[in-house]
C-alpha cells in the first residue's frame, strides 16, 4: 500500500506541476492564481453522513457523476431508461 501510494503521490505531482495545459500553464499554477484564495477552513463540526459510489476516472482522470455530468454523459441509475 506504501508503495502504490508513492507512486500516487508522483503521478498527481506529474500531472498538477509539470505537465503544460495549451495556455502554457500548469494546474497547479492556474489553482493558486484563480482558487487558492477561495477555499475556507473546514467546519469545526465533523461531517454525519458519507454516501459511497464506485465510479471510473475519464483517461483525463475527471470523474463523472450523475449531477456533474453534461446531459448527454449522465450515468444512468440501474433500471432507468435513458433520456431522449
Amino acid at each position: 500500500l506504501a508503495e502504490l501510494n508513492t507512486a500516487i503521490d508522483e503521478r498527481v505531482a506529474e500531472i498538477n506541476g509539470q505537465i503544460r495545459r495549451v495556455d502554457g500553464s500548469t494546474r497547479y499554477e492556474q489553482f493558486s492564481q484563480e482558487e487558492a484564495h477561495l477555499l475556507q477552513p473546514l467546519p469545526p463540526e465533523q461531517f454525519g453522513s458519507v454516501e459511497w459510489k464506485q465510479l471510473k476516472a475519464a483517461r483525463n482522470y475527471h470523474v463523472c457523476t450523475v449531477n456533474t455530468c453534461p446531459t448527454e454523459n449522465r450515468l444512468i441509475r440501474i433500471g432507468q431508461q435513458p433520456p431522449i
